[in-house]
């Protein structure tokens, strides 16, 4: 979306960008990062994150279902707890496998037969 709004054409602009801006901060920029402080950093990705997020969004959580609900606030005090995101998504995804387990298993029916020999 921020791609097509600062007028990309071409499906992969964004990623092509992204890969040059990459290469020349690796190649001609990496005196000048190390010497960032982490702060601003941390800044520049709230920015950014708080730009991104569609926050409308946020009126139709009442439409989600309740364990998504959930899973994304245990992700997030996962995130902050552990201090790893990795870890943390990993273990929302199991949650969301359980959940998906046992609402199929509520779909199956099973009728037994028994077979009694000829």
């Amino acid at each position: 979306m921020v791609n097509l709004e600062s007028g990309g054409l071409k499906r992969l602009s964004g990623i092509e960008i992204a890969a040059f801006v990459i290469f020349l901060l690796i190649m001609y920029g990496s005196l000048i990062i190390k010497i960032i402080p982490m702060a601003a950093l941390v800044g520049v990705m709230f920015v950014v994150a708080y730009n991104t997020f569609k926050w409308s969004s946020l009126k139709m959580i009442n439409h989600f279902p309740k364990i998504d609900i959930a899973v994304m606030f245990i992700v997030t005090i996962l995130t902050v707890v552990l201090n790893n995101l990795a870890i943390a998504v990993l273990i929302g995804v199991f949650i969301s496998a359980l959940n998906l387990a046992w609402q199929s298993s509520k779909r199956i029916t099973v009728i037994p037969t028994f077979d009694i020999g000829k």
